[in-house]
């Protein structure tokens, strides 16, 4: 039997937590921070999920250790469900620390899965260990020194929380189930909103609601310091079976064998039992890895002392094999820190910090994309930026730096495994393949089309517009969900939904050294969300606490709807520092504009007028245009969000300067599109049509297109652009894109379909 221990994620700007895959060969188990990033690192990865088991959340529960744990959960159960004769699904538990019902609660409104088999359960102590037919996990409760824990939940307060979470991922919802509608008038036909399904329920009957959907508020909550950690030990290991050794005592091959090796006693011929530790070599003393989350140096006093675990430390140092360190700097250059690393002399010590580890390009098929689309084109293409150097320096005698692809083996014998570890990523690696060199002439030619810089005759020359994700639904190897940034120079910058990873996006965007990073989100006055969809919003949380942390005093504006502000209340009752954060949030609902707030948004981004208009998708979704006074005209840029081809949007839009509108599929899925209510790409370029827009950028394209979306040639207008994760689009630069055509077909003629077809 092979046993190991992976890691899959180390921090970086792409993936901030550090995850770690223990290997079996009947199951695999997951451990470590879920933050923004680890859905998408391990489709990067080819990670395939369908023996994954359980999930051991580390450290507290907060933000950026379960940010991508919805994710990942409905992930593992689309590969059990797939893996299953007739979908019947394997169990999946969560374990985590305090709150992590309550944190998933939170989420009733938006994530939501039929018939999974998932159990969550809040670690706390007193509970027994996890022990199954491989291991047993034991659980370390650290606190920060000096601090008391909060106080314990109730049994009625779990089991409400309990039933929400089960009501997401495991009721037996149906959508062709229908039950009396005690509210409908007799004669009067209903009305139909087409912000829901698209069919009608038979006359008298309704759709009842989504079961976790139906829960309009939760029991209060308080934020919950306790640092989960683990000490994971494989089960005594049974000697090896001696043949010779069994023939020499009369056992025949065969049967007998078998059940010796099983553990049974036999009887020879001669009516002499035989025993099955007389025929086995002596049995090993299980052992394993210790997973420590120490989140700052507060932490380190409790965790040393954390009994039973350090109480017998001879023990301790016989069976643990490897500790996999999930901490800072600072503590890691603690004397007292050291001193404990060196009661293991015989262990090794893998560090996974966020001011140690090399900033790792995680998503290399993106960043190999945008080092060939800026080969062609510098201006609207940058390249991803990365520091492969270690932060800080670590003693080598005593230390291995975290990196993807890392192993630890348990069984048969412990080994580190360093040639295992993901190469880095180099730019002169792409430069020097076959496609770059095939691009080169054609990229010659592309700039040839542009003799000069175009410069169009729009208003708002100067603005830029960064697409930050440009896919739907789920992030694939080439396209991250939905962001836009848009910069006002001189005035300042928005964002246009902000979906998981858009923090991470903007750090491979701009330098982390010399500032640049801060200065783009110190520049960030408005954060836009469409409607509730995860793939739309659930990058805002590390965004408003980022940009707290810079501007500690600074308000922020969130426009978006009112369901959304609810979520974000909710939630940072869970959240240590949220509260100080949602102090600097200044809402406004996307249902109504009256606020008090308004007038002061207008003037902070030099705009006379936001219009909003319900879009056709789901509930609580809207459309939005803004227009701004800049000292070169009047600039209107209007924004779809996820929506059918709408008049209303197009009212509101009219006149536009620059439309960015969701293009979700190619014009042969014109079906589906109806069907999961989005838009074709010729659709949306009929609604810039309608509106008049000067310039449309098409972006939230289906992961079925790791390419470009095909349009017919008679869409291919002077001003359309097909947005790619990471573009800088110059308002005044909206003509040149046509020109690259032909080189962005020869850069995507060979990618590979990543990941299948999702869902949208």
């Amino acid at each position: 039997m092979k046993v190991y221990a992976e890691v899959l994620t180390a921090p970086s700007a792409d993936t901030p937590g550090t995850t770690i895959l223990l290997h079996f060969d009947s199951k695999k188990y997951v451990f470590g921070q879920l933050s923004e990033g680890t859905q998408r690192a391990f489709m990067e990865r080819h990670v395939r999920l369908n023996k994954v088991s359980n999930v051991f959340l580390t450290g507290p529960v907060q933000w950026s250790n379960t940010a991508g744990l919805a994710g990942l959960i409905l992930a593992l159960g689309e590969a059990h469900a797939l893996d299953l004769p007739g979908g019947k699904q394997q169990g999946l538990s969560v374990h985590g620390g305090e709150n992590l019902l309550y944190s998933l609660s939170t989420m009733r409104r938006f994530v939501f899965r039929t018939g999974m088999s998932l159990a969550v359960k809040e670690l706390v102590p007193g509970l027994p260990e996890f022990r199954d037919e491989n291991l047993v996990v034991r659980t370390l409760h650290i606190l920060p020194s000096g601090m008391a824990g909060r106080a314990r939940d109730g049994q009625d307060k779990k089991a409400f929380l309990g039933k929400a979470v089960n009501d997401m991922f495991c009721s037996d919802w149906n959508m062709n189930t229908f039950v009396d509608d005690v509210g409908a008038e007799e004669g009067v036909e209903p009305e139909h909103n087409p912000q829901l399904s698209t069919k009608l329920p038979p006359k008298g009957k309704t759709r009842p609601p989504w079961p976790a959907s139906t829960i309009k508020s939760l029991p209060d909550t308080t934020p919950s310091t306790v640092a989960i950690s683990y000490v994971v030990q494989l089960h005594e290991q049974r000697g090896k079976f001696l043949p010779a050794l069994a023939k020499k005592l009369g056992i025949k091959p065969g049967p007998d064998f078998s059940k010796l090796t099983s553990g049974q006693s036999v009887t020879t011929a001669e009516g002499k039992v035989v025993n099955p530790e007389d025929v086995m070599e002596p049995s090993r003393e299980g052992t394993g890895i210790a997973i420590c989350d120490i989140p700052s140096l507060a932490y380190l006093p409790n965790f040393l002392a954390a009994a039973p675990e350090w109480e017998n430390m001879e023990t301790a140092q016989r069976t643990i094999g490897c500790f996999f360190w999930l901490t800072t700097g600072e503590v890691v250059g603690d004397p007292r820190y050291l001193a404990f690393v060196g009661k293991f002399p015989k262990s090794r010590h893998i560090i996974s910090s966020a001011d140690i580890c090399p900033d790792r390009i995680t998503f290399k098929g993106t960043a190999k994309s945008a080092v060939l689309l800026n080969s062609l084109d510098a201006e609207l293409f940058s390249e991803p930026k990365l520091d492969c150097t270690p932060r800080r320096t670590v003693d080598p005698s005593k230390f291995e730096i975290a990196a993807p692809g890392l192993q630890w083996q348990i069984e048969p014998k412990w080994q580190l495994r360093t040639e295992t570890v993901e190469p880095l990523f180099h730019q002169q690696e792409v430069v020097k393949s076959d496609g770059y060199k095939a691009l080169a002439a054609v990229a010659e030619e592309c700039r040839q089309n542009i003799s000069a810089p175009e410069v169009s005759d729009l208003a708002g020359k100067e603005v830029e517009i960064f697409t930050l994700g440009t896919g739907s639904s789920l992030p694939s190897r080439h396209r991250n969900v939905s962001s836009t940034l848009v910069r006002i120079p001189e005035v300042g910058s928005m964002l246009l939904d902000c979906g998981e990873g858009t923090l991470g996006q903007l750090r491979r965007l701009f330098p982390q050294q010399g500032g640049a990073i801060e200065d783009i989100l110190s520049d960030i006055k408005l954060i836009y969300v469409s409607h509730l969809h995860a793939d739309h919003h659930l990058g805002c949380t590390s965004i408003l606490s980022m940009k707290h942390s810079l501007q500690p005093n600074h308000p922020i504006f969130v426009l978006g709807p009112e369901v959304f502000y609810t979520w974000l209340n909710e939630y940072s009752s869970a959240e240590p520092e949220m509260a100080a954060v949602m102090a600097n949030v200044v809402f406004i609902p996307s249902e109504d504009l009256e606020s008090e707030a308004l007038p002061r948004l207008l003037e902070a981004l030099s705009l006379s007028k936001i219009e909003t208009a319900p879009a056709i998708h789901c509930l609580s979704s809207f459309t939005v245009a803004f227009t701004f006074d800049l000292s070169d005209g009047t600039f209107k840029l209007s924004y779809s969000g996820d929506t059918r081809p709408n008049p209303a949007f197009v009212a509101i839009g009219k006149d536009s300067t620059v439309l960015i509108h969701e293009a979700t599929f190619e014009d042969d899925m014109a079906a589906q599109a109806r069907a999961k209510k989005h838009s074709t790409v010729g659709e949306a370029l009929n609604v810039a049509r309608e509106m008049g827009a000067g310039a449309v950028v098409l972006t939230h394209f289906s992961q079925r297109y790791p390419k470009i979306a095909a349009m017919s040639d008679g869409e291919e207008g002077a001003n359309v652009v097909l947005a790619f994760d990471g573009a800088r689009i110059r308002v005044r630069d909206m003509a040149r894109f046509r020109a690259l055509k032909r080189g962005l077909e020869v850069i995507y003629s060979e990618e590979e379909v990543a990941g299948g077809q999702q869902k949208e």
